[in-house]
């Protein structure tokens, strides 16, 4: 799914490209994963509280996902998981 953010004169001002997976990382609707694939908010924007909308989006959309995970690509690609409850307690 792509998620976009607009601000009030309808300018992109971040999107978010994510999906539901399965455990082992394979699409699936019903799965209890989400795979954050791309995030990218413009500079101006950052530290405005998109990623908070993006997090609450995702979980209004995808509830039954018990974790989310992204890579960090300036950190070597490291990738990065998130349970749930986690997740919603960093981005309160």
């Amino acid at each position: 799914m792509l998620e976009i953010i607009r601000n009030e004169n309808k300018n992109i001002i971040g999107c978010c490209e994510w999906y539901i997976v399965d455990r082992y990382g394979h699409m699936d609707d019903k799965g209890s994963h989400v795979w954050i694939c791309e995030v990218e908010i413009n500079p101006s924007e950052r530290g405005n509280g998109l990623l908070k909308r993006f997090v609450k989006i995702i979980t209004e959309k995808a509830p039954q996902a018990e974790a989310g995970y992204f890579q960090r690509h300036k950190y070597n690609n490291r990738v990065r998981m998130y349970s749930k409850r986690k997740w919603l307690k960093i981005f309160k």
